[in-house]
């Protein structure tokens, strides 16, 4: 006989006692999920996926996010915690929530999609640089004044990107590897934004900042840290890796040549920052911008610069003038998906066409996108005849100095169009390029038999890709950051002799037989190449470590110059002289 006390009243509900079990469903649900995340940790981090650490970083970030929000919700609805704990857990996620809201004021992201974060009670960069400013004031340039004579260029300047040829190897005195005590900078001071390295020619030192909505060119007193003069503009790009222009400056005797990132290709007076002349590549040529923006630094040859405009086909090299400006030539490239300057007759001896104006041609369709690339183009000479070699985001081509004919080509296209390493050119015509996205590397050879241009692929490998650095050439091996971690590559085979030092998405110089590393987090790293190992020698942190350090460092007479998007310094890493 039932219990009268324990009977339920009449028409009242059963009871819910499917609730526990729905309960216990979704925890077993929930933290089988969470426990295949954790478990799935290991296999990420010794992935070699086709993206490096990016995309195994991306996938932890997710899960954690994921787990998160599971273990939130659980805590909320299926917990068999009391009223008052559920509320108390859910109070305290609102105010963790609204505490990190409140105090970050900033998220960007590195190489490798780890993230960066910029605190509200931290001074801004553009603070800072306000403040660096506004207490060392900058020179007037007085027009009546006598000009502070310019130094000539010599082997030991870098006046261009990686310098004077491009190829990362540097000419100089022999520097000092071993760092018991870590030097201290002979300068140091805030920088606008932006990724481009320095050209340096004697005491000038040019570079290429974001200052709030203006992009400008710059130039400091490489000794000091001066600024001595600045040229700034309407331009204020912002991609994925954060804002500003990626281009490094050209130094070419008087002149300096600039592109930022928006296509603003601009001539300077170098003693006085005055303009001599300037376009906008996208409005001149009605061409897109790339998802990255204009990272081409312009190359000068003899009287012609040479900028890379792009186009939605590649092939979209353009020369000018030196002096004035003026269109001498133009790629097949610009004339497809693109709006062409005006075809008006040109003077009979010569075959410069005139210059149009930026505002003739309308802005390009929206949503097109330019296969520029992100390499610079480079002069060299294969089998005696001198050529500009361009890796844009479509293909390597050799192009004809006096005319922009393709001379040869071979398509090389990963699938963001990412070609960002600039390629090694040998003296028997061989030229290795390297590219990341599940692409890698090649080794091709270029040939000419008469006046027939050929090119064929020698090996292939995927055991270096070069995301957003470039590689460099000693005794006959290959060393460039596969997805961050250094790598020895036989320029014979493509065979991979060695893989270590994750020193992340830096930059590589060589000289006197050392490699200067800059890793991604500022550290600065001696390596000396050897084919059968990886030898560090000696290391500083010259950056902090908490930024990216992403901008190309310059080597010139001993003077190391790094700079992030942030901040600038100068090292003085010499070798003492030696006794007799």
């Amino acid at each position: 006989m039932q219990d009268p006390a324990h009977s339920p009243s009449e028409g009242a509900s059963p009871l819910p006692t499917s609730l526990p079990h729905a309960k216990r469903r979704a925890k077993r649900i929930i933290f089988s999920v969470v426990g295949l995340f954790l478990l799935a940790q290991p296999f990420l981090w010794f992935w070699d996926s086709p993206l490096g650490p990016a995309l195994p970083n991306m996938i932890v970030e997710s899960m954690a996010i994921v787990a998160f929000v599971l273990l939130t919700l659980w805590a909320l609805i299926w917990s068999e915690w009391e009223r008052d704990s559920r509320i108390a857990f859910g109070l305290g996620i609102v105010a963790l929530i609204a505490g990190l809201v409140g105090s970050i004021r900033k998220v960007e992201l590195s190489g490798d999609f780890t993230f960066l974060i910029e605190y509200r009670w931290e001074p801004t960069a553009a603070e800072r640089l306000a403040a660096h400013r506004a207490a060392n004031s900058v020179p007037t340039l007085d027009s009546s004044a006598p000009v502070e004579p310019l130094p000539a260029s010599t082997a030991e300047d870098m006046p261009a990107y990686r310098g004077a040829r491009r190829d990362g190897v540097v000419v100089g005195p022999a520097v000092r590897t071993g760092w018991n005590v870590p030097p201290q900078p002979l300068w140091i001071h805030p920088i606008g934004g932006g990724y481009a390295s320095m050209a340096i020619v004697g005491d000038r030192l040019v570079t290429i900042e974001q200052r709030d909505q203006n992009e400008a060119i710059v130039c400091y007193r490489a000794s000091t840290g001066q600024e001595l003069w600045s040229h700034g503009y309407a331009a204020n790009f912002s991609a994925l890796g954060g804002p500003g222009p990626r281009a490094t400056p050209t130094i070419d005797g008087e002149r300096v040549f600039s592109q930022g990132a928006a296509g603003d290709l601009v001539c300077l007076d170098l003693a006085t920052g005055s303009v001599h002349w300037s376009h906008n590549l996208m409005r001149q040529w009605g061409v897109p911008n790339s998802t990255w923006g204009f990272t081409s630094s312009p190359l000068v040859i003899e009287n012609r610069v040479i900028a890379n405009a792009g186009g939605v086909a590649g092939d979209g090299l353009v020369a000018y003038e030196k002096i004035t400006g003026e269109v001498l030539w133009k790629g097949a490239g610009l004339s497809i998906g693109s709006v062409p300057p005006p075809t008006t007759p040109a003077k009979a001896a010569s075959p410069v066409l005139p210059t149009s104006s930026d505002e003739d041609h309308p802005a390009p369709a929206p949503g097109s996108t330019s296969l520029t690339g992100y390499c610079s183009p480079v002069l060299e000479t294969l089998h005696g005849v001198p050529q500009i070699i361009n890796f844009d985001g479509a293909a390597l081509r050799g192009q004809d100095i006096a005319t922009g004919r393709t001379l040869w080509s071979l398509p090389y296209r990963n699938g963001p169009a990412v070609n960002v390493a600039q390629p090694i050119v040998f003296e028997d015509g061989r030229i290795f390029i390297s590219a990341s996205y599940d692409i890698g590397s090649a080794m091709l050879q270029v040939s000419l038999d008469g006046d027939q241009w050929s090119i064929k692929r020698i090996w292939k490998s995927e055991k270096m890709r070069c995301k957003f650095t470039s590689p460099v050439l000693h005794d006959g091996f290959l060393y460039g950051l596969d997805e961050g971690i250094l790598v020895c590559l036989d320029s014979q085979t493509g065979e991979r002799l060695w893989k270590a030092g994750r020193y992340r998405h830096g930059q590589l110089l060589l000289t006197n037989g050392i490699l200067i590393v800059q890793t991604e987090s500022g550290q600065v790293v001696f390596v000396r190449p050897n084919p059968e190992n990886l030898e560090e020698l000696g290391s500083f942190q010259a950056m902090p470590d908490d930024d990216k350090c992403w901008n190309h460092h310059a080597l010139v007479r001993g003077q190391l110059f790094v700079r992030n998007h942030k901040d600038i310094a100068c090292y003085d890493i010499a070798a003492p002289a030696k006794t007799p």
